[in-house]
């Protein structure tokens, strides 16, 4: 459930495979991380598995690194939608914080895609569920920050959920975790070995995915998202990302030129010109010319496809 460089350090640390963390039982290891190492784990007072996200230790003194986990846990605690990983717990675990996560036996969309080439229709459908999380969290007032298709999973239960609030920030700037100790275990705990880890870090995200905003570190609002998304459903249709660049900066000089790419002619004639537009407006430079939210845009986008695929049954009826 998370990616990123492999170090002897966390190496080490994984090959020690602790029988118990908090109250779950370790069962195996699932994946090292750039910030964290994933286990298997098995929940006995519930009867559940779950996945047990732990602090790597070459990272645990970075206090960014920290306020990022704490700031995961406190927004998805927050959270409760069918498309967004639940967790069920934080705690700490020899002074490293860990969160217990609903654990999701799938694969992630980009594996999806690349892996089983589905129908333009199935893509779309796909992606408007992910949209549909981050709807829920901007109306909760939470960004996600980091919207990518590594971070949006598809069950094997066929239900997708989006994952990895770390970079998430309340879109109202002000955190309150009053109401989140009474509702998630052992944050109390967490919160008081380091109550400075409540700084917010203002320059994140993946750069291939960001908004010009993002790139620049202006104030953002839930249209980073929505860029994002764009981004990521343009990648997942056309098999490449709307802008070139082989940089962070060249990224940024293609978004602020607004040199959009043409997409490859053979994945353009599957892609109902509609769906195109719609995903061209999110991808504008300025945040202003966007959609106004995801509602919109996601209501915009599936009205798209529809009319896309009606008018390729048309034309089929019609043999054209």
């Amino acid at each position: 459930m998370a990616g990123g460089e492999d170090t002897d350090g966390p190496t080490e640390q994984a090959r020690e495979l602790p029988s118990a963390i908090g109250r779950f039982e370790v069962r195996s290891l699932a994946g090292i991380g750039g910030t964290s190492i994933i286990y298997s784990a098995w929940d006995g007072e519930y009867q559940r598995p779950v996945a047990i996200k732990l602090l790597r230790h070459d990272r645990s003194t970075r206090r960014d690194t920290q306020a990022r986990f704490l700031r995961e846990a406190k927004t998805m605690a927050r959270l409760d939608h069918p498309n967004i990983v639940r967790i069920y717990e934080v705690g700490t675990h020899e002074g490293q914080v860990f969160l217990a996560l609903e654990y999701v036996q799938g694969k992630t969309l980009r594996e999806w895609v690349e892996l089983e080439q589905p129908a333009v229709s199935e893509i779309i459908k796909r992606y408007l569920d992910a949209g549909r999380a981050l709807e829920a969290a901007h109306a909760a007032s939470v960004m996600h920050r980091d919207f990518k298709p590594d971070n949006v999973l598809l069950g094997d239960d066929g239900r997708v959920r989006v994952l990895d609030f770390g970079l998430a920030r309340s879109t109202r700037g002000t955190d309150n975790f009053q109401t989140l100790e009474n509702l998630t275990p052992g944050l109390r705990d967490a919160l008081a070995e380091g109550p400075e880890l409540l700084a917010t870090i203002g320059f994140s995200g993946t750069p291939a995915y960001k908004s010009l905003e993002q790139h620049f570190g202006r104030p953002t609002d839930p249209r980073a998202d929505q860029f994002a998304f764009c981004v990521t459903v343009w990648e997942a249709l056309y098999g490449e990302r709307p802008f070139a660049g082989r940089s962070a900066s060249e990224i940024a000089r293609a978004i602020e030129a607004g040199k959009i790419k043409a997409p490859p002619a053979d994945r353009s004639a599957a892609v109902p010109r509609r769906v195109q537009s719609v995903l061209q407006r999110g991808l504008a430079a300025e945040r202003i010319d966007r959609w106004a939210s995801m509602t919109e845009l996601l209501a915009e986008l599936e009205v798209a496809s529809r009319a896309g695929l009606f008018a390729r049954l048309l034309g089929a009826l019609r043999g054209d």
